[in-house]
């Protein structure tokens, strides 16, 4: 264990440039710079209004509430000529693409909310922003060729209820390429720090990055990114901080929770190895923050308290880039250690209490509790409860297995590579349709071993991103007809709820009345109608997922009707043992010299692959095996919180290859004399073991 957050402990970092010894250093700041409008709207009713179209709203400000911010690269500018008053200061140059008229507002912005700032961002009724007198100091530059300013409306609706955002309206010019021309002439002559936010919208460019490179060779750079670049790497040896939001790792890190009561789990452990940077830092969207640090030498992971207001959570991110950066440089020399992690989620959490605030001061911040341990710590740690049997043994007879470390999603356990893989690929898409209020539906079919818990996985889904479950079960009904009450209830819950749908359809290749049931999901798929009776009902986009059982139909059984099916679907992913097995050994056979890649979006970057071996599925299937018995003990006696070592061990040696889940199932019900939080191999009908006192107990962590 390493030392506290409040430790002194330090690891000297390279100095800044030489000239920075006699004058304060320069601060770069370059990025996408918007402006952000949050609007906070009452219902209006008005009988002398006219063209109110559907709904009719009235702003709720008062004059001299807040209600404009600086967002992006603005925004931590803003965050960090505030906070240079409590150190040796530096200076700031901000660089990004906007009008050059409102060059004078954005400065006037960026100290807005300072005590004794001007009132530039409060409502004030008028149609131009009055700034203050007070003297900036603060060089801003516009280095777009078209100077258009981006700016960013937020709707939100107050009522007794709470505040909930409405929509978002992007004021922004379209791209005509890739990346913009920005005039390089604007650039400052001298900079010893660059803090680079790329919100993905052009002006950071392989052309800028290679022109920051070129100039100001020694300085140190931060860095904040909705994705990852390939041009990360090319600054590797002097990127002092890499900073990634939720979006960073979309594809890789689809799920909402990273953590489990502050540990890590193993994709973000993995990504953390992989990135460049002296400290890394993710931040999820429940505001859980995994960082490294120094290096691979200490671990620290934290979860800040979330704010129950929506304009809370705009620019806290960024916030707590911006701050980590400054307690970087307020203590030269030496590399971010975990007080610095937590003294920048206090101002962070501060800052969004603030911009929430009708009055701009805010409230009382909980300060978040920091855990920090060895990466070596949490590296040995995973890889005990990835061997053998999964337990865990830092100390001497006390062994444990943490049995969340099996999920893939929270609750739900895949131990198979190939599986988590496929998993993972699902909540991306699941995770792509939510943030995208589905467009149009997406359908997936799963095939899967007998007892692989299909419907709780189509339940953990469901929890992890907030869809409204509707499950539905061939085998349980008797006519074909009884269809349309599944597409009926379908359409009540999209009309009642505020929630996305996920429909799950288990056992969608059983036989009803003689026959399959897959035309009659064709035109909701393709066309989202139904019809009931002659009269055609609509159905709105949603998540459809199928399950079926693998040796329910053999092939020479399959009509024409499933592979129309089958080619109206999103994806078809298979679980199956055998065919993981398969895609195993094809794998193999293929990978040797290669290398994976990891996709975050579409940028592609090339990270060294962790070799899967033919042989070792076995050995993944038995541990999954072992996790999945612990589970369904849990679920079943949920008291239980101590198991024998040969309990574990049964098993782990079922044959994989036998889908033994609903044996394992079966097995547990039938236990006898369950008691005393305890279950031995002596529970067992015949007992595992005939010695008691050989058998060792595992404390199971939930």
């Amino acid at each position: 264990m390493v030392p506290s957050a409040s430790s002194s402990h330090e690891v000297p970092r390279s100095p800044l440039a030489p000239d920075s010894r006699h004058e304060p250093p320069n601060l770069l700041i370059i990025g996408d710079w918007v402006v952000d409008e949050y609007w906070r709207l009452v219902s209006h009713h008005s009988d002398i209004s006219s063209h109110t179209g559907f709904l009719h709203y009235r702003c709720a400000y008062q004059p001299g509430e807040i209600y404009i911010d600086l967002c992006g690269a603005g925004h931590v500018a803003r965050v960090l000529y505030q906070l240079r008053s409590k150190c040796c200061g530096y200076r700031i140059v901000g660089l990004g693409d906007w009008h050059p008229d409102d060059t004078e507002l954005m400065r006037h912005l960026v100290h807005a909310r300072e005590p004794g700032g001007c009132n530039v961002a409060e409502a004030s009724f008028r149609l131009l922003h009055k700034p203050c007198s007070q003297p900036i100091d603060l060089d801003l530059k516009p280095i777009g060729p078209k100077g258009l300013t981006t700016t960013v409306v937020r709707l939100y609706q107050q009522s007794e209820a709470g505040i909930r955002q409405l929509s978002r309206i992007d004021w922004e010019h379209p791209l005509d390429a890739p990346s913009i021309q920005v005039d390089f002439s604007a650039f400052p002559g001298a900079a010893d720090m660059i803090v680079v936010h790329d919100l993905r919208k052009g002006l950071v460019s392989d052309d800028v990055i290679r022109h920051l490179k070129e100039t100001y060779p020694a300085a140190r750079w931060y860095v904040r990114t909705k994705a990852l670049q390939p041009w990360l790497e090319s600054v590797r040896d002097r990127l002092e901080l890499l900073f990634l939001a939720p979006h960073g790792l979309g594809a890789s890190m689809p799920w909402e929770h990273w953590l489990h009561e502050q540990k890590p789990t193993l994709p973000i452990l993995d990504a953390l190895r992989e990135l460049p940077g002296e400290a890394v830092v993710l931040v999820s969207e429940n505001r859980e923050v995994v960082g490294r640090l120094r290096l691979h030498d200490i671990c620290v992971t934290s979860e800040s308290v979330r704010i129950d207001n929506p304009i809370a959570q705009v620019g806290w991110s960024s916030a707590l880039f911006a701050a980590l950066i400054f307690e970087m440089h307020r203590r030269p020399g030496t590399a971010l250690a975990p007080r610095d992690v937590e003294e920048a989620l206090k101002y962070a959490s501060a800052a969004s209490e603030t911009r929430a605030s009708q009055d701009g001061r805010g409230r009382p911040i909980v300060t978040p509790a920091i855990r920090a341990t060895s990466w070596e710590e949490e590296r040995r740690t995973w890889e005990q409860a990835q061997d053998n049997l999964g337990i865990i043994s830092e100390a001497p007879g006390k062994p444990r297995l943490e049995v969340w470390r099996g999920c893939t999603v929270p609750g739900y356990v895949a131990c198979i590579q190939e599986k988590r893989d496929k998993i993972n690929q699902l909540g991306k898409r699941l995770r792509a349709f939510k943030h995208s209020r589905g467009q149009r539906s997406l359908s997936f079919l799963l095939r899967a071993d007998p007892g692989a818990g299909k419907t709780l996985l189509a339940k953990t889904l469901a929890d992890e991103f907030g869809f409204s479950l509707v499950r539905w079960d061939v085998t349980q009904i008797l006519r074909r007809d009884e269809l349309l009450d599944l597409f009926d209830k379908i359409a009540t819950q999209q009309a009642s709820g505020d929630q996305p749908v996920l429909v799950f359809v288990d056992e969608i290749n059983a036989f009803l009345e003689g026959n399959f049931v897959y035309g009659s999901f064709l035109a909701p798929l393709e066309e989202g109608t139904y019809s009931r009776r002659g009269q055609i009902y609509s159905l709105k986009p949603c998540i459809w997922l199928f399950a079926a059982t693998v040796g329910r139909t053999s092939p020479s059984e399959v009509p024409d009707k499933v592979s129309d099916f089958e080619s109206r679907l999103t994806k078809i992913y298979r679980f199956d043992y055998q065919t993981l097995q398969e895609e195993r050994k094809r794998a193999q056979e293929a990978r040797e010299g290669q290398v994976a890649h990891v996709y975050v979006d579409t940028a592609p970057v090339q990270l060294p692959y962790r070799d899967r071996k033919t042989s070792d599925l076995p050995h993944e299937a038995r541990l999954e095996q072992v996790y999945l018995g612990a589970m369904m003990i849990h679920r079943e006696y949920p008291d239980i919180d101590r198991v024998s070592k040969s309990v574990l061990k049964h098993f782990h040696d079922f044959p994989p290859e036998t889908s033994p889940a609903r044996q394992m199932r079966g097995e547990i019900n039938a236990l006898r004399n369950v008691q005393y939080g305890t279950i031995t191999g002596a529970n067992w009908e015949k007992p595992l073991l005939e010695k008691r006192g050989d058998d060792e107990l595992v404390r199971l962590v939930f």
